[in-house]
């Protein structure tokens, strides 16, 4: 506890020159000690937006098929620790717990992210639980005129996850991604 308290109290005082420096010491080298002691430092001085682009960044080289250089167990344990709910739901992504994803994208109102974690789920009948969760949460948000809206986007999902039987994109003529 006394050591955390002391880093805290240097984190503090010089929080700018250390930021620069784990950069600095990142851009050089591979150690996931130094990114997640970054991860800290950023939860720490509570500066979310610069830890969400981090997280983003390395969700995205995690889905390109890159080492990414952080610990994702670490990293959903700060956002939560935090409450950086929009953190922890690329973070999630990453696990590839995709319907934890999915589920704190809705009650964050997140719906295109929620759409975009939801095709990425490999497992077919997941897909379609995570589609349903979300037409059901947007009918449920959406005022009346915007109903008939949802429903022509929910039935282009059914026809897509139900016609569709391959893993790649679908080029059928139903696909909602011609």
């Amino acid at each position: 506890m006394g050591m955390i308290f002391s880093l805290t109290k240097i984190i503090n005082a010089n929080y700018k020159m250390a930021i620069e420096y784990l950069e600095e010491v990142m851009s050089k080298s591979e150690d996931k000690f130094v990114y997640n002691l970054y991860m800290l430092l950023l939860a720490l001085k509570r500066d979310e937006k610069r830890l969400l682009k981090f997280i983003k960044q390395e969700e995205r080289k995690k889905r390109l098929a890159q080492a990414s250089l952080i610990d994702a167990d670490f990293a959903l344990h700060l956002c939560k620790h935090f409450n950086y709910h929009e953190a922890s739901v690329h973070v999630y992504a990453m696990l590839e717990y995709y319907e934890e994803a999915v589920d704190l994208s809705l009650k964050l109102h997140l719906f295109n992210l929620a759409e975009f974690y939801a095709n990425l789920a490999t497992d077919k009948a997941l897909k379609r639980k995570l589609w349903l969760a979300i037409a059901e949460r947007s009918l449920v948000e959406t005022k009346e005129k915007e109903v008939k809206v949802n429903l022509a986007v929910l039935q282009l999902s059914l026809i897509h996850i139900c016609r569709c039987r391959r893993y790649a994109v679908c080029r059928s003529r139903w696909s909602p991604y011609h």
